[in-house]
């Protein structure tokens, strides 16, 4: 039984990922016929922002629930800890809009970002938000089939009906935004009216569970840092670019990474979303030989399918750039192998990572990734120094490299600290 829901849940997840993977790349495509790089790259940043944002607030809290759910589901809690976890998250929101109000004068005294584009920027973040929630849930709870429909119908909504508002409004970072929040409303609103959220209980009051609480934020303590930390390491270098060259080069940057990155980053996911829940269950069980099984299951798939990704790409890069984007951005050609070998760097490394996550070990992936992160600015910025934009994606393998062999040293801490206990 346990085989066969196994098998079912990876089909679900491939199909998820592997269309969502499409309807992004069709996406970009689309988008880059469409908004010049400078807008591409202005709307790359300014979404840097709303993930960091996530990342920091959100994120946090949604790891320690992945972490948690098998131990509460078997205790049948699902609704005390996501109770719990909606109310962290709601707080950190409400900290969020307060900060955010506060800074807005200095925003418009500089005149960083439009008044308009300030407000869609909020909205996209607490609808992103509620789908972080939810959707991190149903993974949990292995709802695989809700989940890749959410994922598929963002992936393919967002540009499509982005590009509808640009022909309304014009090539404009605001249509752009609009596009994006109109789909995920539309989304999260089907999601409410036709499916039952994991964890919802029809009681009127919960039993309060403070142990839970305690154990969630001192879980996710370590990883407040952590978020800011990857998003540097993930999108510094296009700050870089922006500030050592223009927003032109930025966006030819970005969609070359984005092109790129979708497929490695749906390869790893097909196999995180299937093998995770199980990897996190028999860890939280003390099963832990059967997890280290699971795990070298987990990268041998994840390293397989990320070699023969990378040997396609750099083979046929002249065609995949003519295939994906417009021919305004086609000049970063040249960046292509560099950028997907970072990828499957990262991608192992994640995998690496993910075993500091199952066994509570947050502190670890925080060592990894702020060397990583700085490593990863100095290499970009000396690379656009001597190299130009061509030197920011040599810098890419640099540093997810490093960041992978310290995952490894992390990862082997973590289960050597384990393995003393029994």
């Amino acid at each position: 039984m346990q085989k066969r829901q196994l098998i079912s849940d990876g089909i679900w997840v491939a199909f998820g990922q592997i269309v969502s993977a499409i309807g992004t790349l069709v996406g970009i495509r689309l988008l880059t016929e469409f908004a010049p790089p400078e807008i591409f790259g202005s709307i790359t940043l300014l979404l840097a922002t709303v993930n960091l944002a996530l990342g920091t607030l959100f994120t946090p809290i949604m790891q320690a629930a992945l972490k948690f759910y098998p131990k509460y589901k078997s205790e049948n809690k699902q609704a005390q800890l996501r109770q719990i976890v909606f109310n962290l998250l709601l707080k950190r929101l409400i900290f969020l809009l307060i900060l955010l109000a506060c800074f807005w004068p200095a925003l418009e005294h500089f005149q960083l970002v439009k008044a308009e584009n300030y407000i869609l920027l909020i909205i996209l973040f607490m609808l992103d938000g509620l789908r972080t929630f939810e959707t991190v849930l149903l993974n949990a709870s292995r709802r695989q089939k809700t989940y890749a429909f959410i994922s598929l119908t963002e992936s393919w909504g967002r540009p499509l009906l982005a590009i509808v508002m640009i022909n309304q409004y014009g090539a404009d970072v605001h249509s752009v935004l609009l596009g994006y929040i109109s789909v995920s409303s539309l989304v999260l609103l089907f999601f409410y009216l036709l499916v039952k959220p994991e964890g919802q209980s029809n009681q009127q009051k919960l039993e309060k569970d403070r142990t839970l609480k305690k154990e969630i934020i001192r879980y996710s303590l370590p990883l407040l840092p952590l978020a800011t930390v990857g998003w540097v390491s993930g999108v510094g270098d296009r700050y870089i670019i922006a500030g050592m060259l223009d927003m032109q080069q930025v966006g030819i940057y970005a969609a070359v990474y984005g092109l790129l990155n979708r497929p490695f980053m749906m390869l790893a996911g097909m196999v995180e979303l299937t093998v995770r829940p199980l990897y996190y269950q028999a860890i939280a069980e003390n099963e832990h030989q059967k997890a280290h099984k699971l795990l070298i299951k987990w990268l041998l798939l994840v390293t397989l399918s990320a070699v023969i990704g990378w040997a396609i790409i750099v083979y046929f890069k002249a065609f995949w750039i003519s295939l994906f984007l417009a021919k305004t951005y086609q000049s970063g050609v040249e960046l292509m192998p560099w950028i997907a070998g970072g990828a499957v760097l990262l991608i192992l490394s994640h995998v690496f990572e993910k075993v500091c996550y199952g066994y509570g070990r947050t502190g670890l992936i925080l060592i990894v990734q702020t060397i990583g992160a700085i490593v990863g600015l100095v290499g970009a910025y000396f690379g656009v120094i001597y190299w130009g934009i061509i030197g920011a994606a040599m810098a890419v393998p640099v540093y997810f490299g490093l960041q992978l062999v310290l995952s490894i040293l992390m990862a082997m801490k973590a289960m050597r600290d384990i393995e003393k206990q029994f």
